[in-house]
Order: structure tokens, then sequence, then C-alpha cells
């Protein structure tokens, strides 16, 4: 029997959240190089905002960087698709506190460390559940296939660092 590695234009995380991210994109860079494919950088704190499409209220989302910081998008749903509102940025919790305004839609695992402050800042906020605190397949593709029709493909693509470097 023979193996037959077929690659096709990719769709992945872009954001160093995590050493696996920045590996797996070391990888889909090397096979999109050896094979001429494109690569669309899908940035993470979007992916997981698209989870929200629907809702009429800005999308806040707030991604544990350890440390007492929060990786923070703002964004909103822009006739069914994520539009962002803000650059994504790595704050400290009273900065990302500061940015919550009335009625939002907050999402990502920062909601777990900071429920209680969140509340108490903004209480008709809305907290949303950890089955929408990741990024989606469903949320990366739709994002993909934006970017496609856009033709926002890059050949040549590299990571986005949040974090200072040390």
């Amino acid at each position: 029997a023979s193996f037959r590695w077929q690659m096709n234009e990719d769709a992945m995380a872009t954001e160093k959240l995590s050493q696996g991210i920045r590996l797996g994109l070391a990888t889909v860079k090397g096979l999109s190089f050896a094979s001429q494919a494109a690569v669309i950088g899908i940035p993470t704190l979007q992916a997981i905002a698209c989870g929200c499409l629907g809702t009429q209220r800005p999308i806040m989302t707030l991604v544990d960087a350890k440390r007492s910081l929060l990786y923070y998008g703002l964004f909103s749903d822009s006739g069914g698709r994520i539009k962002r509102l803000e650059p994504d940025q790595l704050l400290t919790v009273p900065q990302a506190l500061k940015k919550i305004k009335g009625q939002m839609v907050i999402t990502g695992d920062g909601i777990a460390l900071y429920r209680q402050e969140i509340m108490r800042k903004a209480p008709q906020a809305v907290l949303l559940d950890k089955d929408c605190w990741y990024p989606r397949g469903h949320a990366m593709i739709r994002i993909a296939l934006e970017r496609i029709r856009e033709k926002k493909i890059k050949k040549n693509y590299a990571p986005v660092y949040l974090y200072p470097k040390e």
C-alpha cells in the first residue's frame, strides 16, 4: 500500500497562545512551502468571537495570558461577519476591566479567573459558558472562507506575538 500526502490550503490560529501554536505554524509553513499552497491565518480571539454571531451587543474576548494578564479582543456582529473594533491587545486585569462597557457579551477562559470582578464592573454583561471560550472549527472555516473571498491569503505567514519579548 502506498501513502500519499496532499496538502491543501489550510486555515489555522496564528497567535502564540501556546508553544503548540508556534510549532504547528512552523509545520504548516514548511508544508505550505513544499507544496506551494497558501496559508490562511485566523486570529484566535476573532475565532472565539465568531462563536457569538447573532448578538446585537459588542463581543469581548478575554483569554488568560498568565501572570495576571489577559489577551483582549473587541468585536461586533456586522451582518453575520465578525468585525474587529480594536486591535487585539495584551492587558493587565485592571486595564481589561476598564474596557467593559454596559451590555457586552464576554467570552474566553478569562471569565473563569475574573468572573466576580467582571460582574461587579458590568452586572448587565452576558458572560458565556465555557463551551464558548475556545475557537471552534466552524468559526475558523467561516473566517477562512471570508479571507478567501476577500483574497487575504498569504504565501508566507508569521505568527502575531502580543506578549513582549523577555
